[in-house]
């Protein structure tokens, strides 16, 4: 979970230093992008949202069912912040600033959360279609730094392959440890989270079929990185192919 939060974070700032946004981001807007990127999932308990709402978890009766886990990880990063001196980088803060910083984080980190993941694609695409950005705009820079981190944070299939493969894999495993706990609640076992009936291929082209280059296709509309695009294609053919393999084998047997 560090791992990732090192890799959204470092993603986050590779965008925010883009053309497309060091003109436009005040120093605040950068710095909130950053601090969301680094606790967006702080203290994952390893379980998605659904898991916690249909196992009446106390952290979705906590938060009433919504956003569960982005508002524990805002809540539970700022607590820390005022339980540990040493880890309060807000403490020289004055107030209005503190607030102003508070409100973007919550507002990036909660839009994380994947329920949301479409909301905020459509708005970023009506906003790019009808060239309606303002850059003055705090609303508009905020969708901005939303976008930043969401993308940072599905960012693998957009990378080398050694990155997303590796990537891929942690995943799994987690999704892996959802579905042995469904098991042994007698839960139905959720989607691609059955360790003893894997098809990672089938996985991850749907997560980059279905959530990932919707939002990408985008992005790269607004902030060409064609790097990052043919990385994307490239994964998507990657998984494929052994896709391909694995029903070629299956319908020999």
């Amino acid at each position: 979970n560090s791992i990732h939060a090192a890799d959204v974070c470092q993603t986050t700032f590779f965008f925010t230093l883009q053309d497309e946004l060091k003109f436009v981001l005040t120093e605040e807007d950068v710095f909130a992008a950053v601090v969301a990127a680094i606790v967006h999932d702080y203290d994952h308990p390893g379980f998605n949202n659904a898991f916690l709402i249909n196992t009446r978890d106390p952290l979705a009766l906590r938060y009433n069912d919504r956003s569960v886990l982005e508002n524990y990880h805002c809540a539970s990063s700022f607590v820390l912040t005022r339980s540990r001196p040493d880890l309060n980088i807000f403490g020289s803060m004055p107030s209005a600033q503190y607030k102003e910083v508070r409100a973007a984080i919550l507002d990036i980190v909660l839009a994380t959360d994947m329920a949301n993941h479409f909301n905020f694609v459509g708005r970023f695409k009506n906003k790019l279609s009808a060239s309606s950005i303002d850059h003055d705009d705090r609303r508009d820079r905020l969708l901005l730094l939303q976008i930043a981190v969401k993308s940072s944070d599905i960012s693998s299939p957009c990378k080398p392959r050694a990155l997303c493969v590796k990537w891929a894999h942690l995943v799994m495993e987690e999704f892996y440890r959802q579905g042995d706990e469904e098991g042994a609640r007698g839960l139905p076992i959720s989607m691609f989270m059955n360790r003893h009936d894997p098809n990672i291929p089938k996985c991850q082209i749907g997560f980059a079929d279905f959530i990932v280059y919707p939002l990408y296709d985008v992005l790269f509309s607004f902030m060409p990185l064609p790097d990052a695009l043919e990385w994307l294609m490239g994964n998507r053919a990657y998984w494929q192919s052994l896709l391909d393999e694995a029903e070629a084998t299956a319908s020999g047997d």
